[in-house]
C-alpha cells in the first residue's frame, strides 16, 4: 500500500492590522509583524509558534503578494508584539533617488490599534453597537425619608383659652429665625405663640399664630398667614 501524497496547504484567509485581508497558506496561517534587521517592518506569515521558521510572504485580496521579501533581508528579524513597533521603525528606508513622501506615521500599519485600557474607558462612554450611542448613567435616587412627627398641640403655658385653636407657622432651629416670624405675624395683626420642643438633643421653636376663640377665626388667620408667604402653615 503505498499513502497518497498529502495535498499542499491551501491558502486561508486572516485579518489584517488595517482591516484588510490576506492570504496565509495553512503551512503558516498566521499573520505576525516582524522587525527587519536592516530597518523597517513587514508582515509575514508564520506557523504561530513564536519562531520565524517556516515564514512566508503574505497575498492580499489585489493578488499582490506582500513585502518582496527575501531570505536575505528576514535573516535577524524578530517578531514584536501587537503594539510594540515605534515610528522610526515602521517607515521604511527609501532607495537612493527616493525620499519618503510623509515623516508622519500614516505608514505604520500598527496605527489606531487600541489598548485594552483605552478600550475599558471608552466603555464607560459609548456602547458597542453600531451606531455607538452614549451610555447615560442614571443618578442614583435615595428613597424618601419618612418623619414622624410627636408633637402634640400647644402646651398649657401658652393655651390659656380652654378649646382655643391655632394656626402653626413653622419650626426654627434659628431663634433669630423664630423672632422674625414672630414679628412678620405681629404686623399682620394676629396674635403671637411659640414654644420649645427637644429633637435630636436640639432646642427646636415652635411659632404659632393665636389663639384664637373659633374656627372661623383659625381660618382667616391661615389665609391670611399662608398670603403673607408662610406656605407651610397648618391649623392645629
Amino acid at each position: 500500500m503505498i499513502a497518497a501524497p498529502t495535498a499542499p496547504g491551501g491558502p486561508a484567509y486572516v485579518s489584517t492590522a488595517n482591516g484588510g485581508s490576506a492570504q496565509c497558506v495553512q503551512a503558516s496561517p498566521q499573520l505576525e509583524t516582524v522587525v527587519l534587521r536592516g530597518g523597517g517592518t513587514a508582515q509575514v506569515c508564520t506557523r504561530g509558534d513564536g519562531t520565524l521558521t517556516g515564514w512566508r510572504s503574505p497575498q492580499y485580496a489585489q493578488g499582490v503578494i506582500g513585502g518582496a521579501l527575501t531570505s536575505g533581508m528576514m535573516q535577524g528579524a524578530r517578531l514584536v508584539t501587537q503594539g510594540a513597533v515605534q515610528l522610526t521603525n515602521a517607515l521604511p528606508t527609501p532607495p537612493k533617488g527616493y525620499r519618503l513622501a510623509w515623516k508622519d506615521d500614516r505608514l505604520n500599519p500598527l496605527r489606531g490599534v487600541g489598548t485594552a485600557l483605552g478600550q475599558a474607558q471608552q466603555d464607560q462612554v459609548w456602547t458597542r453597537d453600531i451606531p455607538a450611542t452614549e451610555i447615560v448613567v442614571a443618578p442614583a435616587v435615595a428613597p424618601p425619608r419618612i418623619a414622624l412627627s410627636t408633637m402634640s398641640a400647644p402646651d398649657t403655658q401658652n393655651a390659656t383659652q380652654s378649646g382655643a385653636s391655632y394656626v402653626q407657622i413653622g419650626t426654627f432651629g434659628q431663634p433669630a429665625n423664630a423672632e422674625a416670624a414672630k414679628a412678620r405675624l405681629t404686623a399682620l395683626g394676629l396674635p403671637v405663640s411659640m414654644r420649645n420642643i427637644t429633637s435630636k438633643g436640639r432646642v427646636l421653636q415652635v411659632v404659632y399664630a393665636g389663639p384664637f376663640a373659633n374656627l372661623a377665626q383659625s381660618q382667616a388667620a391661615l389665609a391670611t398667614t399662608r398670603s403673607a408667604g408662610f406656605r407651610d402653615a397648618i391649623l392645629k
